[in-house]
C-alpha cells in the first residue's frame, strides 16, 4: 500500500481554556473525553520550546518528562526518540483500565531497531497494553491481556506517517484505524487490567525504534468512528482514497445444511445484475466473463457492464468470480483492484496458467480451475482425480470445478478429503431431482442457471442442521489418550478406532533419515536427545512403554494402500527435509494418501510451493476468531500467500465463520479438539476435519447409509445397510423410507406396492443416539422401477475406477496444545449421504 499524506501545515490559534486546550481554526480534534493530549509541534501549553525537557499535556496536568541527547530531542513538529522509554503519569493507567478508552499515536518516519518488535506504547509488569509492530510477518497489533488482539498485516507502510486509533470498550469491540480507516477490530470481554508504568518507546534490545512522535492522545471514551475520521482530518492525515473495499458480507440465505453450500451463476445481463439490489434471494458467488478490454460481457461477448458497475450491482453482498481467458485479462483486472484497493475477488479460468499468472501477481486473488469441459462425457479414475490434485496445487488453485456428470459422490468427496475444494456445474436444464443429487455430491458450491431451486431443494428435503459433507476425524499424533503418541502403535490403534487421518510430526536424523516425533527432543523417552543430532540407530536404542520411535518410512510401509491419510507435519526447520519427504513418497506411490501441514515460523511453506509444488499444503495457525470483519481478510492473505487450507487452533471457528469461508473456497480444519460434546459441536459447524486425541469418540457415528433390497418371499422389501467411522458395517432394522419423486408405488414398512408402471425415487432414513445425542442418517437416492422390482435403477453418476493404492477419506490438522470450549445441551442430526454422514446440531 502506498500511503499518500497530505502535507499541510495547520494554523493554530493559542487560546488556553479553563481546561487547556488549544483551539484549531479548522479542523478541530474532538474534545469530549480528552483527557491528556501531547503535540510535538507546540510540546508545551506556551508553544514550542526545543530544550524543554518535559512534554506538556495541553489538556490537563498530565506532563511527561523526556530525555533530551544527541538521540533523543524536540524537532520543530515531534519528538524524535531512539531507543528510550518514558513513563506517563499514573492517571494514564488508571485510564486505560478502564470500561472504555481512545488511545491515538501521530507517528512520523519509523525505524526498525529491535530484532523482534517495534514497541510503541507498554505496560510495565504484565504486558497487558501493548501497542506494537511485529517485525516477523510485519504485523501492526493492539495487546489488551488475553482478548483477541487487532492485528494487521503491512504493518511498517501503516504505521509510518500517520495516525494510528485504538477505541476500546470492554464488553463491545475493540478497533484500530489508520488515518481515520477502520483496519481491524476484534471483540473484547474484559478489562485490561494492566500493571506497573504505562510507557512509551522500550530500552529492551528486541523491542526498540526509532521513530518521530508527532502527539499522542487520550480518551476516557471510544470515540466513534466519525469523531476517528474527524481528529485525522484535523491532523492532516485523512485521505479516503485510502479506504479499502471491504469483504462481502455473503447475503445467500441459509440452507439447512451444516457448513451451507456455496451457491453459484453467471451473470449475463446488465438487467441480472441490477436485480441484485433488490432481490430476495441472492447466490454467494456471482460469475462474471472478463474481456481484455476489461468489460464484463456475457459467454458469446457481449458487453453488458463495467469493472465499477459490477461491484455497484454486488454491494458487498456477492463475491465476484471474474472469468478470465489471458494473462493481458489478468494484469488488467489486477491493476484496477491495486487501484481500487479491492481484495475479496476469486479468478476462474479452464486455462490453468492463466489462474497460477493472476494467483503469482495478486495473491489476494483466489484462484478456480473449471474442468466442465475437459471432463465432459468422461468416466474418470482415481489416476485423473489426483492430477486434478496436482494441477490445481501447482497452479496456486483451491477449488475445482467438475460438470455434473462426473460429479459422483465418489468423485466429489475423493478430491475434498485431499484438500481440494470441489465446485459442481449442473447441466442448463435440471429437475429437483437433479438438484438433489447435485446436494449430496458432497459438493461445497454448486454452479447453476438457478441457484435458488438448489436453495428449495436443501430446504425441502433436508431437516435443520443436517450435513452433507462428513468430516475427516483426525488421529491426534494417533491415538494419545489410550497408546502412545507418534509410534507407529498408536496410529494402528487410531485406524482401527475410525480415524480416516493420522497426523504425525516429523525431524530429520543426522544420517538422513525422517523420523516421527513431536518435540525436538525425546521427551516422551528414557532418554532426552535432540531427534536432530542423532542416528537413527541411537534413537531405536530408546525405550516408550514397549514402543519405539518411528520412521515415516515405516508409516507408509504399514497404511500403503489402506482407507486412510497420513497427515505429515514438517516441524524441523531444515531445508532438505522437504526433499528428502518427497523422495519417500515417491518411491511408495502414497501420494493420494498424504498431505502436509506446517506453521509459516518454520520456513517449510515457500520451500513446499518451490519443492513440492503439487503436494496440498494446509497452513497451521495460532489465529482466533476474533470477529469476520478483521480475522478473514487476514485468513485470506493468509492462505492466498501460501497457497494452503486453513488450519487453526479451534476458538471462535463456528458456523458463521464456514458459511463465509467456503464462499471462498477456504476449507477449515481446526485442531485439537478433545471433549465429546465439543466434537459434536464442531462436527456440526461444517469444518473439513476434525483433529482429537480421541477419534474413539465417534468411532461407532453412522458415516454411510446405503438402501438394499431384498426381494425374497415374493415382495421387494428395502432396508438399510450402515457403516460406522470404525469401518464396521450393519443392517439398519429401524430404517424409515419415503418417496421423494414418482406416484407408482407406496412404501410401508420398508415393503414396496407398485400400484402402476412407473417408477419412484426413494430415500431412507435412521435414528441413532451416540453419547446422548441424538441423530438421523439419510441415503442417497435409489430409484427403483416397475418393469424390474428385483434390478433397480439407482440413477448413480460416473464413478472413480477403483484404485486400491489410493483410499477415500481424509482430513487435516495442526499441533499447538489444547483448549477447550464448553457447550450447551444440543440435539445433533446427522444425514448419512451414499458415503458421507450429514450432521447438524439443533438447539
Amino acid at each position: 500500500m502506498i500511503k499518500r499524506i497530505c502535507s499541510f501545515a495547520l494554523a493554530f490559534t493559542m487560546i488556553l481554556s479553563c481546561f487547556g486546550f488549544m483551539s484549531f481554526a479548522e479542523d478541530e480534534i474532538v474534545k469530549d473525553g480528552l483527557e491528556a493530549w501531547y503535540d510535538g509541534k507546540n510540546n508545551t501549553k506556551n508553544g514550542h520550546n526545543a530544550d524543554s525537557l518535559v512534554w506538556e499535556d495541553l489538556a490537563g496536568d498530565n506532563d511527561v518528562t523526556v530525555i533530551k541527547d544527541e538521540k533523543n530531542y524536540f524537532s520543530s513538529d515531534a519528538y524524535h526518540l531512539n531507543s528510550t522509554k518514558h513513563n506517563f503519569p499514573s492517571a494514564l493507567l488508571d485510564l486505560v483500565n478502564g470500561n472504555e478508552f481512545t488511545v491515538e499515536l501521530r507517528l512520523g518516519e519509523v525505524k526498525k531497531i529491535g530484532g523482534s518488535f517495534a514497541t510503541f506504547i507498554n505496560s510495565s509488569e504484565n504486558d497487558n497494553f501493548a501497542l506494537f509492530l511485529r517485525h516477523s510477518g510485519d504485523y501492526v497489533e493492539f495487546k489488551s491481556t488475553s482478548n483477541a488482539r487487532p492485528k494487521v498485516t503491512g504493518g511498517m507502510d501503516y504505521v509510518t506517517n500517520s495516525t494510528l486509533t485504538i477505541t476500546f470498550k470492554a464488553g463491545g469491540k475493540c478497533s484500530m484505524y489508520i488515518d481515520g480507516i477502520l483496519i481491524g477490530a476484534t471483540n473484547v470481554s474484559s478489562k485490561i487490567g494492566a500493571k506497573g508504568d504505562l510507557f512509551f518507546g522500550h530500552t529492551e534490545s528486541g523491542k526498540t525504534h526509532e521513530a518521530d512522535y508527532r502527539g499522542m492522545r487520550f480518551y476516557s471514551r471510544a470515540l466513534s468512528s466519525d469523531e476517528v475520521v474527524q481528529n485525522a482530518k484535523a491532523d492532516g492525515t485523512y485521505d479516503p482514497s485510502l479506504v479499502k473495499n471491504p469483504y462481502a458480507s455473503v447475503a445467500q440465505p441459509s440452507t439447512n445444511i451444516i457448513g451451507d453450500i456455496t451457491l453459484v451463476e453467471y451473470v449475463t445481463s446488465k438487467a441480472q445484475l441490477d436485480a441484485y439490489k433488490s432481490a430476495e434471494f441472492t447466490p454467494a458467488d456471482a460469475i462474471f466473463y472478463l474481456g481484455e478490454d476489461l468489460k464484463v460481457s456475457n459467454k458469446e461477448g457481449n458487453a453488458f457492464a463495467t469493472l465499477d458497475e459490477v461491484f455497484e450491482g454486488l454491494d458487498n453482498k456477492i463475491i465476484p468470480i471474474f472469468y478470465i481467458k489471458s494473462n493481458k485479462t489478468a494484469d488488467g483486472l489486477i491493476a484496477y483492484l491495486e487501484d481500487k484497493k479491492i481484495e475479496d475477488v476469486t479468478v476462474m479460468s479452464d486455462d490453468k496458467t492463466v489462474v497460477k499468472y493472476a494467483r503469482q501477481k495478486y495473491t489476494l486473488l483466489r484462484g478456480v480451475i473449471d474442468y466442465t469441459e475437459a471432463l465432459k462425457g468422461k468416466v474418470v479414475t482415481q489416476k485423473e482425480l489426483l492430477d486434478i490434485r496436482a494441477e490445481c496445487t501447482s497452479h496456486l488453485a483451491k477449488t475445482a470445478v467438475l460438470p455434473a456428470e462426473v460429479a459422483s459422490r465418489e468423485n466429489v468427496s475423493y478430491l475434498n478429503s485431499r484438500q481440494i475444494t470441489t465446485w459442481v456445474m449442473s447441466e442448463d436444464n435440471f429437475s429437483k431431482t437433479d438438484a438433489l443429487e447435485l446436494i449430496l455430491s458432497e459438493a461445497y458450491g454448486i454452479i447453476s442457471s438457478d441457484p435458488k431451486m438448489i436453495y428449495d431443494t436443501a430446504s425441502e428435503y433436508f431437516t435443520k442442521n443436517s450435513l452433507v459433507r462428513s468430516p475427516g476425524m483426525i488421529g491426534h499424533r494417533g491415538i494419545p489418550s489410550t497408546h502412545p503418541e507418534n509410534t507407529l502403535e498408536g496410529a494402528i490403534a487410531a485406524y482401527e478406532a475410525g480415524a480416516d487421518i493420522i497426523e504425525v510430526d516429523i525431524y530429520l536424523t543426522i544420517d538422513n533419515v525422517i523420523v516421527i516425533n513431536h518435540d525436538s527432543q525425546t521427551t516422551l523417552y528414557d532418554k532426552k536427545l535432540a531427534v536432530e543430532s542423532c542416528t537413527l540407530a541411537k534413537l531405536k536404542e530408546l525405550d516408550y512403554n514397549g514402543c519405539k520411535l518411528p520412521t515415516l518410512e515405516e508409516y507408509f510401509k504399514e497404511f500403503k494402500g489402506k482407507d486412510v491419510m497420513i497427515f505429515i507435519e514438517i516441524k524441523s526447520q531444515k531445508p532438505q527435509i522437504v526433499t528428502k519427504m518427497k523422495e519417500l513418497i515417491e518411491k511408495y506411490d502414497v501420494y493420494g494418501q498424504c498431505a502436509v501441514i506446517a506453521y509459516e515460523q518454520t520456513g517449510q511453506l515457500p520451500r513446499m510451493m518451490e519443492k513440492y509444488p503439487e503436494m496440498p499444503v494446509g497452513g497451521l495457525s495460532s489465529l482466533t476468531n476474533s470477529g469476520l470483519e478483521s480475522t478473514l481478510p487476514e485468513i485470506t492473505k493468509f492462505v492466498g500467500k501460501y497457497n494452503t487450507t486453513f488450519n487453526p487452533s479451534y476458538t471462535g471457528y463456528d458456523a458463521e465463520y464456514i458459511k463465509e469461508s467456503l464462499a471462498r473456497g477456504i476449507t477449515t480444519w481446526p485442531y485439537t479438539i478433545n471433549t465429546p460434546a465439543t466434537i459434536l459441536q464442531f462436527i456440526g459447524y461444517g469444518h473439513a476435519g476434525i483433529t482429537t486425541n480421541y477419534v474413539n469418540v465417534t468411532g461407532k457415528m453412522i458415516k454411510d447409509i446405503d438402501i438394499a433390497v431384498d426381494n425374497t418371499d415374493g415382495q421387494t422389501k428395502l432396508y438399510a445397510s450402515s457403516v460406522t467411522y470404525n469401518r464396521t458395517s450393519e443392517k439398519e432394522s429401524d430404517a424409515e423410507f419415503f418417496i421423494v419423486e414418482g406416484d407408482a408405488a407406496t412404501i410401508e414398512n420398508g415393503v414396496v406396492t407398485f400400484t402402476k408402471e412407473g417408477s419412484i425415487t426413494v430415500m431412507a432414513k435412521v435414528t441413532k443416539t451416540l453419547n446422548g445425542y441424538n441423530y438421523s442418517v439419510y441415503s442417497s437416492l435409489l430409484t427403483l422401477s416397475s418393469s424390474n422390482n428385483s434390478t433397480p435403477d439407482t440413477t448413480v453418476t460416473p464413478a472413480i475406477t477403483p484404485d486400491v493404492t489410493n483410499p477415500d477419506d481424509c482430513g487435516l490438522t495442526g499441533d499447538i496444545p489444547e483448549t477447550e470450549e464448553p457447550s450447551g445441551n444440543k440435539t445433533i442430526i446427522f444425514v448419512i449421504v451414499g458415503v458421507v454422514a450429514v450432521i447438524g446440531i439443533v438447539a
